[in-house]
């Protein structure tokens, strides 16, 4: 508003010492004398400022017949960009005018408009460095993905904008579902540009879709280079990752590699269950149990896990069950009152006979978490301490409806599996699986159901074959 009325001010204070001029050149008296050759000529004044007006025009008309002029002379005598510098100069300003409108219109929401200007600014131009991207993102808002293909696919010339060609076709390629040449279009925009975040991301989730692990590990190492992910997540995806090749090496029969990968995943991740329990079990194959009892210690401090466990008594499979429970207790020292030790301790000790030490060792863990787990271990210590039929039905009873306990879950989906895997198979999302509760799943882990034997009896029998969700479904 301001602005508005200074520009308003500003004009009349113009007009009105223009029209000042005016008067003072009207009022003056006498005659303006000049003389061309032999000839004397005589004007009034007013007359006389009229002609230098007009001469403006004329000048500047002058002026570029003496350019075009120039430019001629200059192409004749071997300067063939002479004449084409001075013709294209208006047209390079139309062009970079017609540039700035086109970008405008991006930014506005009218791509019809940014793509017209787009065109104009090419032909005046000829720069495809600086207009083509403004006309593929106008064709992709217009919906005119060939369109924008086609651009895509002129930049790839140039190698200003090799890479923005390069990433504008493998977008499409992508979103279209061509992941064969998306994947190598990714790999050739990742080479060029490492530090490319959304390259790193894209090419990253095609390599998990193709479980080529050893391939996701190193664009993996350059999200961490690039400071695109922190330490911390790197190291316990990377262990990931190292785990998921070991397993696919192993497969394939290269059991030294698959030994060598599952020991660097331990160390990257000591606290994934699947890596620590396969590098336990390939330094116990090389007869090293003290490595292997350290490395399944950490991990059980980490997260006591059932497969720990198993792994941890395959160290001294001979040793009476009075030694076995004296080592276990060593492996939950510092986990103690965590669910998982309780009830290791409890299986443990009914296994020894002692059924009084094993309601000990169980506490409260079926009335604070009741699982099928913990209520089976209850229902085999009342067997075991010779308590009526009734007593156990009744926990039998309580087991059907209770939790199947923790498993491995995916935090992003919910999905259960029955053993730990990078990728979930549902959602497709990478390293999401915990330890977790999974309540009423339709699936158990095999723990669950360990203590069946010890409290089916043939009067019992009736009651767990009609429930079926109690029998663990293991996998395959």
């Amino acid at each position: 508003m301001i602005s508005t009325l200074v520009k308003v001010s500003a004009f009349l204070a113009l007009v009105a010492l223009l029209s000042y001029l005016a008067a003072l050149v009207v009022e003056v008296d006498g005659a303006v004398r000049f003389v061309l050759g032999d000839t004397e000529y005589s004007t009034r004044p007013i007359v006389f400022m009229l002609l230098l007006l007009l001469l403006i025009p004329v000048a500047w008309a002058a002026f570029f017949v003496i350019g075009l002029c120039t430019a001629i002379v200059k192409f004749v005598a071997g300067d063939e960009t002479a004449l084409t510098r001075y013709l294209n100069r208006n047209r390079r300003s139309q062009g970079f005018q017609a540039l700035a409108d086109s970008m405008v219109a991006l930014a506005s929401g009218q791509p019809k408009l940014a793509q017209i200007k787009a065109e104009i600014a090419e032909r005046n131009l000829r720069r495809p460095e600086l207009t083509g991207l403004l006309e593929a993102q106008a064709a992709e808002r217009l919906g005119d993905n060939k369109r924008a293909v086609e651009v895509y696919k002129r930049m790839l010339s140039h190698e200003q904008t090799r890479f923005a060609g390069l990433t504008g076709i493998l977008k499409h390629k992508h979103r279209e579902g061509d992941f064969e040449i998306a994947v190598t279009l990714a790999r050739r925009a990742f080479e060029m540009n490492p530090s490319h975040e959304e390259i790193q991301k894209i090419l990253f989730r095609l390599q998990l879709d193709r479980e080529d692990w050893a391939g996701a590990r190193i664009t993996l190492q350059a999200k961490h280079r690039h400071k695109n992910i922190s330490t911390a997540e790197f190291k316990r995806q990377n262990g990931s990752l190292a785990m998921a090749e070991s397993r696919a090496r192993a497969a394939q029969g290269e059991t030294s590699r698959s030994a060598a990968l599952a020991i660097e995943a331990n160390k990257l991740a000591p606290g994934l269950v699947p890596a620590a329990v396969e590098a336990a079990r390939v330094r116990l194959r090389a007869g090293d149990k003290r490595v292997a009892t350290r490395i399944l210690v950490n991990a059980w401090n980490q997260m006591p896990h059932p497969d720990i466990a198993a792994q941890y008594s395959r160290i001294e499979p001979d040793e009476s069950s009075e030694r076995r429970l004296g080592r276990f207790r060593r492996l939950v020292a510092k986990t103690i009152d965590h669910s998982e030790s309780r009830l290791q301790m409890a299986e443990l000790a009914m296994a020894d006979g002692n059924f009084g030490q094993a309601r000990r060792e169980l506490g409260t863990t079926h009335i604070h978490a009741p699982t099928i787990r913990s209520l089976l271990i209850l229902a085999a210590i009342e067997r075991g301490e010779g308590s009526a039929d009734s007593v156990v039905r009744d926990v039998l009873s309580q087991a059907v409806s209770a939790s199947r306990g923790p498993q491995w879950v995916c935090s992003s989906c919910r999905t259960i599996h029955s053993g730990w895997v990078p990728v979930c198979a549902s959602c497709h999302a990478f390293d999401t699986l915990s330890w977790s509760d999974a309540g009423m799943a339709d699936q158990m882990h095999p723990s669950s159901t360990i203590m069946l034997p010890f409290v089916q009896s043939e009067e019992q029998s009736g009651l767990l074959s009609d429930r079926s969700e109690l029998r663990p479904q293991l996998p395959g």
